[in-house]
């Protein structure tokens, strides 16, 4: 399916099945009334809509469960794409659904944060070549020397590429040998702005990685296997900008905390609109901690994540009362 019929799937299933009005479509979409109203017609004649009012798409199931994530967690939005037949493509397919929600929601003179992680790079390779050189891009945390094109600084020059978009680059290392050497850093007058930039931010794209053998800060030589079992053992069972949580959505403590050049998660937090891009078995518990966390609003995965997000979320809630 193509993102098209993707979109007017989704405002048939809006309008015809959860009874939203067309000008609370436009504005959940970003659309014009108009558009709303040609793609409502298009439903219908294509087929898509049957006269019963029965939404005959693959993409039925996952709407289904962007419902209920919203619901569930009280998003902004959720995205759910079909999973995809092996991790890379399922990766592919949550970051092209990534990159057609960031064309729809940035606006004109808008201020786009970036984090780090290969899905957000992902979005960058998948979106379009636009020219919006009234936006501004930031990027959220400092370098980190991993694997090529998967920096926080070439995420961030891609995005800046494909938008056409202004940068605002922290170059500074994500972490630092001491907290004197951080202060004496973000003193710094160029690092200073970017850091300011970052708290004007209206849109954050981020990834929410894992603790286990196949985190991207073991597999990049960041840190070590003994320090994400460390962390393990501590509770953790995800991070985004290099901020660890546990499944409760609470801040799990490290001994390099105060010596990382990022966003806080605090800050995050307060971002109008955070939209978190991730997927695949071994994220599960990561996602279910970010949401509880309240540290992105808007969801981008794939549905066997969110079918299983959602079992697990009523799992730990029937332990917890417990």
């Amino acid at each position: 399916m193509d993102k098209g019929e993707a979109l007017m799937t989704r405002v048939a299933w809006l309008y015809y099945v959860q009874g939203l009005t067309q000008d609370e479509i436009a504005g959940r979409l970003r659309l014009s009334r108009t558009k709303v109203v040609r793609l409502l017609a298009k439903a219908k004649e294509t087929g898509l809509v049957r006269i019963e009012v029965t939404i005959t798409s693959p993409f039925k199931v996952c709407l289904e469960l962007e419902t209920r994530l919203r619901e569930r967690f009280q998003l902004r939005d959720a995205v759910v794409v079909p999973t995809g037949q092996d991790e890379q493509q399922n990766k592919v397919g949550i970051a092209k659904a990534g990159a057609f929600l960031l064309e729809r929601i940035l606006k004109e003179r808008d201020i786009l944060g970036a984090g780090w992680g290969t899905t957000v790079y992902e979005v960058g390779r998948q979106m379009r070549y636009l020219d919006r050189r009234d936006l501004t891009l930031v990027q959220l945390m400092g370098g980190i020397n991993a694997i090529a094109g998967h920096t926080p600084p070439e995420t961030v020059k891609l995005l800046a590429t494909k938008l056409g978009a202004k940068g605002y680059w922290l170059n500074t290392p994500f972490v630092v040998d001491s907290p004197e050497i951080k202060e004496a850093i973000l003193s710094d007058v160029g690092i200073r702005q970017v850091l300011d930039m970052a708290k004007m931010v209206r849109v954050a794209l981020v990834s929410i990685g894992d603790v286990g053998e196949r985190s991207l800060w073991v597999t990049s030589d960041v840190f070590s296997r003994e320090l994400m079992s460390h962390l393990y053992l501590k509770g953790a069972v995800g991070d985004i900008l290099g901020q660890f949580f546990n499944i409760h959505g609470e801040i799990v403590h490290s001994n390099f905390e105060n010596r990382i050049i990022a966003l806080p998660l605090s800050e995050l937090s307060q971002i109008p609109v955070v939209i978190g891009v991730a997927g695949g078995e071994h994220k599960i518990e990561a996602i279910l901690g970010a949401l509880r966390g309240r540290f992105i609003n808007i969801l981008v995965t794939d549905e066997a994540t969110a079918h299983n997000i959602l079992l697990r979320a009523n799992d730990t809630c029937i332990v917890d009362s417990g």
